[in-house]
Order: C-alpha cells, then sequence, then structure tokens
C-alpha cells in the first residue's frame, strides 16, 4: 500500500472509537497478534458488536469469526485456490500486507458496510437440514420470504423518502434562493425603470424592445428547424449512400452472374426441397400418423391388467422368435443363391440412410440460417433506432477501415520520424552556423588588428561609381577644330586604360569563380549546407561587384560612342552647340579617373579577394576540425 493509504488508516485509528494514538512508524512496528487484534476490533465495530479479545477464544474460533464477517460484509477473496489458502494464513497470522487492505476497504465504505449488515440481520435465511423438513417448517420457510420481500421494499421506499426529504431541503434551499435572485431583479427593474421613465419616446423603445425579443425568439425557433432539417438531410443523405451502394452492388452481382450456375444452384435447391417433400416429410408423416394411431388404439382400450401385460410382452416374445427365423431363413437363402446384388442393396440402404442424414442436416442449417438473419435483421432494427438511422459498419468495413488506419499510423510515424531528423539537422546546422558566425567575428576582429582589408568594410564605405549623366547646360571654351580632336583623343587613352583596368579585373573575378567552385564541390561532397549558405552570400557579393564593372563598361562604351560620333564628323555641324557638353565630359571623366587613381581599385580588390580566400580557408578548417 501506499503512504497515503497508511495515513489513512493512521487518521481513523486515532479517532473513536479507538483512540490508538498511532503513528506511520508505531503502526508499522506492531507485533502480528496486535495487529489481529485490531483487525478484530475493526469488524466488531463495524458489526456493532462489542470487542473480542483473541487471547481469550482459540485460533480457530478466531478465524472463523473473522471470516464470518468478511463473508458477511463481501469483502472480495482471491479466486485462486492457491492465492486463497495464503490469504487466509496470511490474516490469521496476521501479515500486515494482508491486514492493512481489509482496515482501508472498511474505513472507505463505512455506509456501504453498515447498511449491509444492518440488512443482513433479517434477510439473512436459515439453513434447515432436509430430514427436519416438514410441511409446517416448509410453510414457515415461505412466509419468512413473503416477510423478507416486503422488508426490501419497504427498505427502499425509506431509502427514497429519504432522499426526497434530502431533494425537498435542496428545492428549498433552491427557492430562497430564487426569491433571492427574483428581490435583487425587482430592484434593478425598479432603478431601470426610474431612469427611462424621463427618456421621450419611452412607449415606443419599449415596443420596439419587445419586438426584438420576438424577432430573436423566433430566430432561435428557425435556427432549431434549420438545425433538425440538416439532420434529416444528413440521415436520408446516408440513407441514400446505403441505397446506392446496396444497388451498385446488385448491379455487380447481375453483370458478375452467370445464368447457367444460377439455373444449376436452383435446380438442386428444388431437388432438395422436392425430396424432403416427397420422400422425408412423406415418411415422416406416415410414422406420425402410426404413432397417432397407436395412441388412438390404446387410449380407446380397456383398462389393462397385469395379465393382459403379460400376455403381450408373450406376444412380442413370440413375434421377435418369428422375425429372427424369418431372418435366418433369408440369410440361408442368399448363401445359398450366392446373392451378388447383396452388396449393391446394402450399399443402396446405407446411401439412403445417408441421404436421408443429410437431408436432416441441411433443414437444420436452413432453420438455424433463417432464425440467424431474423436475429441479425432484428439487431439492425434496434442499431438504426438507437444510432438514429445512421450507416451500421459490418465486421469486414470494420476490418478494412482497421488496416487503413494501420497503414495511415505507420505512414505517419514514417514522417514524423523524417521530421524530427531534419528538425535535429537544423539544430545541427544552427549550431554549426553559431560556430562559423564566431569564428568569421575573431577572423575580422584579426584583420582590424592587423589593419587589414575586411570585405564587409569595403562593401560598406565604397562609393557607388555614378552612371554618366548628359549635362543640360555649359559653355563653349574652344571652337578649334584641332584641340577638340587632342581632347577626344586624350579621352580614348583614358578610356583605354579604363579597358585595360577593366580586364584584368575580370580575370581576377575568373580565378576567384573557379576558387569559389572548387570550395562549393568540397561544401558539396561533405553535405555543409551552411558553407553552401556563405557561398551564396558571397556569390551576392561578386554580383554587386559585377554590377558594378558593367556600368563601369556601360560608360565606356558610351564614350565610345561619343568618339566615334565625333570622328565622323557627325558633332561637327553642331559644334559650337555641343562644346560645353564635351568640356563637361572631360570633367566627368577627369573626375572618375582621379577617383580610380585615389582609391587604388585593383589593389583594392585583390586585397578584397585576399580577405575572401583566408575567410573560405578558416571554414574548411573549421569544418574539417568539427566533421
Amino acid at each position: 500500500m501506499s503512504v497515503e493509504h497508511i495515513r489513512t488508516l493512521v487518521n481513523y485509528l486515532n479517532n473513536p472509537p479507538f483512540s490508538k494514538n498511532l503513528n506511520l512508524i508505531s503502526l508499522d512496528s506492531l507485533r502480528h497478534d496486535k495487529l489481529l487484534q485490531l483487525l478484530s476490533d475493526v469488524l466488531q465495530w463495524i458489526t456493532n458488536n462489542n470487542f473480542v479479545d483473541i487471547r481469550s477464544e482459540s485460533a480457530e474460533e478466531t478465524a472463523l469469526r473473522i471470516f464470518n464477517i468478511l463473508r458477511l460484509i463481501r469483502f472480495k477473496a482471491p479466486k485462486d485456490l492457491d492465492e486463497l489458502h495464503e490469504w487466509r494464513t496470511g490474516i490469521i497470522e496476521g501479515e500486515k500486507g494482508f491486514v492493512y487492505p481489509i482496515l482501508y476497504w472498511v474505513f472507505t465504505n463505512e455506509e456501504k458496510i453498515k447498511e449491509r449488515v444492518y440488512l443482513s440481520q433479517y434477510l439473512t435465511k436459515v439453513n434447515i437440514p432436509p430430514e427436519f423438513r416438514d410441511d409446517e417448517i416448509i410453510k414457515l420457510e415461505n412466509e419468512v420470504s413473503d416477510v423478507m420481500e416486503q422488508f426490501k421494499d419497504i427498505h427502499k421506499a425509506v431509502k427514497e423518502v429519504k432522499g426526497d426529504s434530502l431533494l425537498i431541503q435542496d428545492i428549498k434551499n433552491d427557492l430562497n434562493t430564487m426569491n433571492q435572485e427574483k428581490e435583487q431583479l425587482s430592484r434593478r427593474v425598479e432603478k431601470v425603470k426610474n431612469k427611462v421613465t424621463n427618456i421621450k419616446n419611452y412607449g415606443k423603445y419599449l415596443e420596439l424592445a419587445k419586438q426584438l425579443r420576438e424577432a430573436k425568439d423566433e430566430g432561435l425557433k428557425y435556427r432549431a428547424l434549420k438545425q433538425d432539417q440538416e439532420t434529416f438531410i444528413a440521415n436520408f443523405s446516408g440513407k441514400k449512400k446505403r441505397l446506392q451502394k446496396d444497388i451498385s452492388e446488385i448491379e455487380n452481382n447481375i453483370n458478375n452472374l452467370d445464368p447457367s450456375q444460377l439455373i444449376k444452384e436452383l435446380e438442386e435447391e428444388l431437388n432438395s426441397y422436392t425430396y424432403i417433400l416427397k420422400e422425408k416429410l412423406h415418411s415422416e408423416i406416415e410414422n406420425k400418423q402410426r404413432v397417432i394411431r397407436d395412441l388412438t388404439q390404446i387410449a380407446n382400450m380397456k383398462a389393462i391388467t397385469k395379465e393382459d401385460i403379460l400376455q403381450m410382452n408373450n406376444n412380442i416374445e413370440n413375434l421377435n422368435s418369428e422375425i429372427m427365423n424369418l431372418t435366418l431363413e433369408r440369410d440361408n437363402k442368399d448363401e445359398a443363391n450366392d446373392d451378388k446384388l447383396s452388396i449393391y442393396r446394402h450399399q443402396a440402404a446405407n446411401m439412403t440412410r445417408k441421404k436421408s442424414v443429410t437431408a436432416e442436416v441441411l433443414q437444420k442449417r436452413r432453420e438455424e440460417l433463417a432464425e440467424l438473419e431474423g436475429e441479425l435483421e432484428e439487431k439492425r432494427q434496434k442499431l438504426k433506432k438507437k444510432s438514429g438511422d445512421e450507416e451500421i459498419v459490418s465486421s469486414g468495413e470494420m476490418k478494412k477501415y482497421v488496416s487503413k488506419f494501420r497503414n495511415k499510423s505507420f505512414e505517419y510515424k514514417k514522417r514524423k520520424a523524417n521530421l524530427d531528423n531534419i528538425k535535429r539537422e537544423i539544430g545541427i546546422l544552427g549550431r554549426t552556423l553559431t560556430i562559423l558566425d564566431r569564428q568569421w567575428n575573431d577572423v575580422k576582429k584579426e584583420k582590424e588588428k592587423n589593419n587589414e582589408i575586411i570585405i564587409e568594410t569595403i562593401l560598406k564605405h565604397s562609393e557607388k561609381s555614378k552612371g554618366y549623366e548628359r549635362p543640360k547646360t555649359g559653355k563653349v571654351k574652344s571652337r578649334d577644330i584641332n584641340e577638340l580632336k587632342d581632347f577626344i583623343n586624350d579621352i580614348k587613352n583614358e578610356i583605354t586604360e579604363k579597358n585595360d583596368k577593366v580586364k584584368g579585373l575580370n580575370n581576377e573575378l575568373l580565378s576567384i569563380h573557379e576558387k569559389i567552385n572548387k570550395i562549393k564541390k568540397i561544401s558539396q561532397e561533405r553535405d555543409n549546407n551552411n558553407d553552401l549558405l556563405e557561398i551564396n552570400k558571397f556569390e551576392g557579393i561578386l554580383q554587386k561587384i559585377i554590377s558594378e564593372i558593367d556600368e563601369e563598361s556601360k560608360n565606356v562604351e558610351r564614350h565610345d560612342e561619343y568618339v566615334n560620333k565625333s570622328e565622323n564628323n557627325l558633332l561637327i555641324p553642331s559644334l559650337e552647340n555641343e562644346q560645353k557638353l564635351i568640356e563637361e565630359e572631360f570633367k566627368v571623366v577627369t573626375k572618375e579617373l582621379d577617383d580610380l587613381r585615389k582609391q587604388e581599385h585593383s589593389i583594392d580588390q585583390v586585397e578584397m579577394w585576399k580577405g575572401i580566400q583566408a575567410i573560405f580557408d578558416s571554414k574548411i578548417s573549421s569544418f574539417e576540425k568539427h566533421y
């Protein structure tokens, strides 16, 4: 038993009429005889008897008294013989493992046991040995049984009256509560009336409120009616589905029906019924008629005396002897004539007998089948009434459903396992990303200490080169064509230098792309998704750089187009109007060249890619360490 149960026992034993003043330790340390005395006291108390000192009686008397009380209060003893013997021995010896459960059951079912003990005083029958039974004692037993039944009815009525009295008290309490609530509601109504009496059109608002309440009530009725109609439609839709299913099954049976097989089955059934009707039932009717004739003859006979019985017995013996003689004569004739057909006659007789037995078995099976079908239909009707005309699932459909449910459960468990694996992998990748971020921060701090270029710093502080913007106004400083040609040649030289720088950057970009592809292959072989994310990040950086290079290339192409137009004398006719535009272009290009010289873009790019290479080397080394 648990500690809570033992604590409950201690509480009950410390209360009157026991007042043992026990605790958990003292109860556990009681000797076996003291524990048995405690059990005896509790059982005597629950049966309203005086306490008995077990030392004043023998062990057999104590055991008999305790077991009789346990039988009286209907304590459930073990059913197995070995367990029952062990249980009885444990109680007689005062083992706490057998005594504690009895004490706990008695204390927790006190009211029920006391009522059972009270009824046992008046409803226990006295066992009278058969040798003492006579008419008077049997009459008294019947009277006692009638009085017991009357006592049961009276006791039941008394319990109902007690329950009704308790119910009446509850009703009175409810009425008092309702009266109090009624008074509170009356006061609230008076307050509300006092508030609304001064409102204009008070009667109109009151009438509108009444109409609103009636409309709500009517709406509730319509909703209930709608619910009933929906239930009705659902039931009939289910019935329709069942009928459609039956129709489809009938159609399938019709399509798969073989007329010859059906005719053959009908012929066999007709033959069996014909045999039962003409041969079996006919012979049974004749036997019944013969029995009826014999019984009628016996009923019409005069009173039979012992002499008549002796004469009949003599006649029977004579007839039996004649039958035996005739049988022997027939057998002798058969042996003398060597009748070869006797074997076939015996076989035919055996077949006839087997046929008769088979027909009887068939008839019984058909009757049982009809009876079972009737019971099945009756149970179906009952189930339909209980379930509200819902579809009843058969055992075959239930098996299919269970099989389908098992497959779904297996699929669910499989997908859940895959999901758990993905979640674990996400956790591992998250921790890997955290480690890489920490290492990246360490590398960045080390780069900052060494005053080396960091990719994020370059991207953050690098100025995006502006595209070519055509100046709107300008002043013409020179109209000399030779000076303009010299100016255009200078621009060509600058553009050539820019093209060379762009080619160098493209070559470096290709080499970096090759390195990134190699790193991608390594990361794919090791299934490291975090490295792929980092590579994608740096690919975004490369895309930004490529876009900057494309913008520079577009600017160069614009300058080439502009120079080509100038060389083809397309600008000469409007030289005076375009002089300022050329000067502004020169300023823009000169400014871009100065910016490129100051930033030393190519050197910075080389340093940047060196930083990228160092980062990837550190990531690869960390990946190899962890995996």
